[in-house]
């Protein structure tokens, strides 16, 4: 909407939940390695890093977890 100058809109309503995940593969990453991607995940998000990753592309930023 910015990048077309349209003024005057607002947002009605959520229209749908957004989410991601990511998957390692078990036969190739230890536990160790997988603890420490969550946890680097963990604290991209919660430090507003991963919304500001995000922001540029109008995508949304999922809500923390663990």
């Amino acid at each position: 909407m910015r990048d077309e100058s349209l003024a005057g809109l607002r947002v009605a309503g959520e229209v749908k939940r957004f989410g991601y995940a990511f998957g390692l593969n078990r036969e190739r990453t230890d536990a160790a390695s997988a603890a420490d991607f969550a946890s680097a995940l963990t604290a991209l998000c919660r430090s507003g890093r991963v919304a500001e990753l995000l922001k540029p592309y109008g995508l949304p930023a999922s809500a923390c977890v663990r």
